[in-house]
């Protein structure tokens, strides 16, 4: 997360730029940057999730930590002129909000600060992320034990110390010491968030507000076209320890969360023991949990799981072909889909279906089995993504095989974005997006219909609509319209 190029006088600048996060130390401030929300004016962005993972942990340690979150360039200027700053830091994912980092990382730098990325890009591609020169070092992986490390020894110039981090030194990569994963997530402090001043509202939940809580990270599998950014070892919290977070919430007023985990069910034992806690102590919550595994679910883990609360799962069903799902390393049946949904129609608990389109190698006959499969499991909302190629995965391999263009800097990674059809398939990028934006709404339109009246219903697919084939078309962001 932190890099220095050869022209920084260590004694005398003692600041540095986290691309997502901002800190200060030693009587000077860290301060946590959300590339995402910058000069997004339409828009109010809730504070980044690791934010409020990272804020204890510097607070703990002693340092005083300013997140800067919904801010223009005006007040980027206006907090790095008038603080003391040890030094800027940035998470950076790959999307369009590369640029917003590029443009924070330069600002930075005209005040000579230092520049530190972390985030899933930065982790994938550090050497050349390092290769931008407004970027002088990156954190890569897991970021609580490396930021506070890094926040430690800035100061006294002594970054080869630090574990999990690549920065430049006269002009070269000096690469550090890995950092070993969390294995005790308990030991982590509740996230922060007393520091949120308006959390996001959902129809899901009636409208009411929803916050976001993560149980585990990492995963075992091997999914050919998925980067684990926190690596392959799944580490959980106990329920002890979950039920603190949950009350935490609750005192908060916030009674419906969105658990965030890559692989929420792997211990059937533990979500089974969480959910009998929630019944018992009579937790009037509502929850709903994303990348659930359609192999990992039965019918007496969905029951306890809606009594305890749980109103929807998110599931990978990711293609109705069977040799697709072979390639993707998915070791899941299309019999095993349809099973889970069918499970989750039985228990009236509400789905979302993930399927993936412009695969490497796919076909018209390929796309046609996964809307025969979309119409067949009936979820409740059906997303469609565009296959994204990420190096270090096993199926960007076969994507450079069908003609990928690899990325060569992060301007051309930040044009790389959910809305980006390759051509990887042999159907018309054209008649693809056509077909997945009519799947997508027709179910999002059947749930809409409880919620909203016939004219806002088709107000807003008309325009969603025409904002998806403008976005494809003009290829300029339009989010918020």
């Amino acid at each position: 997360m932190c890099s220095f190029s050869s022209n920084i006088d260590f004694n005398f600048f003692k600041s540095v730029i986290f691309y997502k996060y901002l800190i200060v130390i030693n009587n000077m401030t860290i301060i946590l940057v959300d590339p995402t929300s910058f000069e997004r004016n339409e828009y109010k962005i809730m504070i980044p999730y690791s934010f409020l993972c990272l804020y204890p942990v510097l607070k703990e340690a002693g340092f005083d930590v300013k997140i800067l979150n919904n801010f223009n360039e005006n007040d980027l200027i206006r907090i790095l002129k008038d603080s003391d700053i040890e030094f800027v830091g940035i998470t950076a994912n790959t999307s369009k909000f590369l640029n917003s980092a590029l443009k924070i990382s330069q600002i930075a730098k005209e005040f000579k600060l230092p520049v530190f990325w972390g985030g899933s890009h930065a982790t994938m591609l550090p050497e050349q992320t390092l290769e931008n020169p407004y970027i002088d070092g990156v954190v890569v992986g897991e970021g609580e034990k490396t930021i506070v490390e890094l926040a430690k020894n800035m100061s006294s110039n002594s970054l080869k110390n630090v574990k999990g981090i690549m920065f430049k030194k006269n002009s070269k990569i000096v690469k550090c010491p890995h950092q070993k994963l969390i294995k005790n997530l308990n030991s982590l402090p509740l996230p922060a968030w007393d520091l949120v001043e308006d959390f996001p509202r959902s129809l899901l939940f009636d409208n009411k507000k929803y916050s976001f809580i993560e149980t585990s990270r990492g995963c075992p599998f091997n999914c050919s076209f998925c980067f684990r950014q926190f690596g392959t070892l799944w580490r959980y919290k106990s329920v002890d320890r979950i039920i603190k977070e949950i009350d935490s919430l609750l005192s908060m007023g916030i009674s419906c969360m969105e658990f965030m985990d890559d692989n929420l069910l792997l211990s059937k034992k533990r979500i089974m023991d969480l959910c009998k806690r929630i019944i018992k102590e009579k937790k009037n919550i509502q929850w709903t949990a994303r990348g659930i595994r359609v192999d990992l679910i039965s019918e007496e883990l969905l029951r306890i799981m809606k009594k305890a609360g749980c109103i929807k799962i998110a599931l990978g069903a990711e293609s109705g072909s069977q040799r697709i799902l072979n390639m993707l390393n998915k070791n899941v049946s299309i019999n095993k889909i349809l099973k889970a949904f069918g499970l989750c129609h039985k228990l009236d608990i509400m789905t979302t279906a993930f399927f993936m389109l412009d695969l490497p190698t796919e076909t018209k006959k390929d796309i046609d089995l996964t809307m025969r499969l979309a119409n067949k499991i009936q979820p409740t909302f059906c997303v469609f993504t565009y296959y994204r190629a990420y190096p270090k995965t096993e199926l960007y391999k076969k994507a450079i095989q069908h003609n990928f263009k690899e990325p060569k800097t992060i301007e051309e990674w930040s044009k790389y974005d959910s809305s980006t059809i390759f051509g990887f398939s042999d159907v018309n990028p054209i008649i693809l997006r056509g077909i997945t934006i009519l799947n997508k709404y027709k179910t999002h339109i059947k749930f809409l219909s409880g919620k909203k009246s016939k004219n806002e219903i088709l107000k807003i697919m008309l325009t969603k609509t025409y904002t998806e084939f403008l976005k494809y078309f003009i290829h300029k962001d339009l989010d918020g319209l």
